[in-house]
């Protein structure tokens, strides 16, 4: 079944595992224990880390995909040794460590394989080489500092400004900036959408 859950109405994380039991122990309709598991994968949002130890400890991988995604930022190692000890197997854990190093591997190669003039579109003659050096000392720079679920396109549009004087340079960056979109909207952004042989 599905559900739509108004903000107002999202039961908080702390008392819906509790209420999952007792729906459980008391054989509830499946529609309202459905419901309750919304209202959980509704909570990654807020509390990420718990929910992903919740879901992963009671086999619900749609609602540990789901987390996932609002685990991508910031970094695993930011959480303390006492938080990401609730993750309750190894192997939920090197899930994680997989779907960040994934999207750090594909974010880096998305960076370091763009052109400012994709194709030679656009290519200003003016300042080609200016453009470019700004361009590729950009990508370097990000590629370097790149972490997993990083917004690329928010970091290289500062390039905008420097470039703005030119009509020819700001088409190719937006050509560029929209083909960096599309690029990146294409990193799975779950676990469950990761290979599985990466």
């Amino acid at each position: 079944p599905h559900f739509k859950l108004d903000a107002g109405s999202v039961i908080l994380f702390p008392v819906l595992p509790s209420m999952i039991q007792l729906a459980d122990k008391y054989g509830l309709l499946k529609k309202i224990i459905c419901s309750l598991h919304l209202h959980v994968q509704v909570n990654a949002a807020m509390n990420p880390l718990l929910v992903y130890a919740y879901a992963t400890t009671h086999n619900l991988p749609k609602i540990a995909a789901a987390a996932s995604t609002h685990l991508l930022y910031p970094p695993l190692s930011s959480y303390s040794k006492e938080d990401i000890q609730i993750i309750p197997t190894v192997t939920a854990y090197h899930e994680l460590l997989r779907f960040h190093k994934y999207q750090k591997y594909r974010l880096q190669h998305i960076l370091l394989n763009e052109d400012i003039f994709l194709h030679g579109y656009g290519t200003c003659p003016v300042h080609k080489q200016w453009a470019t050096q700004l361009w590729e000392h950009k990508l370097v720079y990000l590629a370097t500092q790149i972490e997993a679920g990083m917004q690329i396109v928010e970091e290289m549009s500062e390039l905008a400004g420097r470039l703005s004087s030119c009509i020819l340079c700001c088409k190719a960056l937006t050509a560029a900036m929209e083909m960096f979109q599309y690029k990146c909207r294409k990193v799975a952004r779950t676990v469950d959408y990761m290979p599985q042989d990466y």
